[in-house]
């Protein structure tokens, strides 16, 4: 089973549905054991970093979400859930992260005739990454939907997908068994179906790896 962590931030039925559009095995874990027996783990979010990571530390999610992936179990973080996976971030004053990757978040430059928050519709453009998990099938430059003030920087060789609001922006990245999106993939129609497709593709083929 895919599990989708629900730790209060944002309606999580929009991914849940999504995911049951394209067959997965999907439940809503809130429990540091349901994700222990998670395949895969899906973390969504919307709202404050710093708010987030008080809500996963209440819940006791903090040290599973790590121990999962650390083990091996393949994580999609959205939105919010990408730069969780960060070291830090600087929204509302400096605060750390779940530290599963190397990189920290900062707010979106105000460039002339860019607004903040980035909010609709834009195009991802695909990085030279190898075996790029999350877009197989996709084209270049189709289009996701985005909403947040915040990005995420890392070092280019973990960014699977980059936008363009004022300035360059990591759309999406893939970090070892990590993957994650800036956009909302279960906001973003038939690319973020399909998206959404590989990554299950990826857990299953994960399972069969683990278990043969």
């Amino acid at each position: 089973m895919i599990g989708i962590i629900d730790y209060g931030m944002g309606n999580i039925q929009s991914v849940v549905n999504a995911f049951q559009r394209i067959g997965a095995d999907v439940g809503v874990v809130t429990t540091a054991g349901q994700i222990a027996e998670s395949d895969g783990i899906i973390l969504p979010g919307v709202g404050a970093f710093n708010q987030a990571m008080e809500n996963l530390s209440k819940q006791n999610l903090v040290s599973q979400i790590q121990k999962s992936v650390e083990s091996g179990v393949p994580l999609l973080g959205i939105c919010l859930g990408l730069q969780l996976l960060a070291e830090s971030s600087e929204e509302f004053g400096y605060h750390e992260g779940l530290g599963l990757m190397p990189g920290n978040v900062s707010r979106i430059p105000e460039n002339a005739g860019y607004r903040v928050p980035h909010i609709g519709w834009n195009e991802v453009k695909l990085t030279a990454l190898e075996n790029n998990v999350l877009f197989e099938g996709i084209e270049n430059a189709d289009c996701f939907y985005f909403v947040h003030s915040f990005a995420l920087g890392c070092d280019p060789k973990y960014i699977s997908g980059v936008t363009h609001h004022g300035s360059e922006i990591t759309a999406s990245i893939q970090y070892k068994n990590i993957f994650a999106t800036q956009f909302h993939p279960e906001k973003s129609q038939t690319n973020g179906l399909k998206l959404l497709s590989n990554f299950k593709k990826y857990v299953e083929s994960n399972c069969v790896l683990n278990n043969g």
